[in-house]
């Protein structure tokens, strides 16, 4: 199951990006952090409280940037 959904979050990402080159107002935020264990649910994919809010702090000061 992580193998599959690793794979499915690949393939999102690349029509992501893709989308992002077609659509110039679309901000695809590609954090550019460490993934350590505890930024993952028990899943192994999904984002952990901590993690979100790493992601919420990161795409914060990305629009504070970009302003």
């Amino acid at each position: 199951m992580r193998f599959f959904l690793g794979m499915h979050r690949s393939v999102l990402t690349q029509e992501l990006k893709s989308l992002g080159k077609r659509i110039p107002i679309l901000d695809f935020n590609n954090f550019k952090f460490e993934i350590y264990s505890d930024l993952l649910a028990s899943d192994g994919i999904h984002p952990s409280d901590k993690g979100y809010e790493l992601m919420a702090k990161e795409t914060l000061l990305s629009i504070h940037k970009n302003r």
